[in-house]
């Protein structure tokens, strides 16, 4: 299943805040400020809501296209987070 890796690095608390309850409508928290996403089709839907709260001069927001090849190359580190389907997810 292809996957969206979504990250970011926001600056205030409360825009921080916004963007996470953005971004658990559509996927799930893997760290802190990771998410996947696997319906891709949302991702359109997703960047419109997310700038809505950001702001451009301080923070930032990357969004990873994975194809399904990826998943077998993934390498964790340390404790994976559990997951409701794990065959669904890859673990940066």
């Amino acid at each position: 299943m292809p996957l969206a890796v979504i990250s970011y690095d926001i600056v205030d608390d409360t825009r921080r805040s916004k963007v996470a309850k953005v971004l658990l409508d559509y996927g799930e928290r893997v760290q802190y400020s990771v998410f996947e996403i696997t319906i891709l089709e949302k991702i359109p839907e997703i960047k419109e809501r997310v700038s809505r709260f950001i702001d451009r001069k301080e923070d930032n927001i990357r969004y990873y296209m994975l194809c399904r090849g990826c998943e077998n190359k993934k390498t964790v580190i340390g404790h994976e987070k559990a997951m409701s389907n794990d065959s669904d997810y890859l673990v940066l």
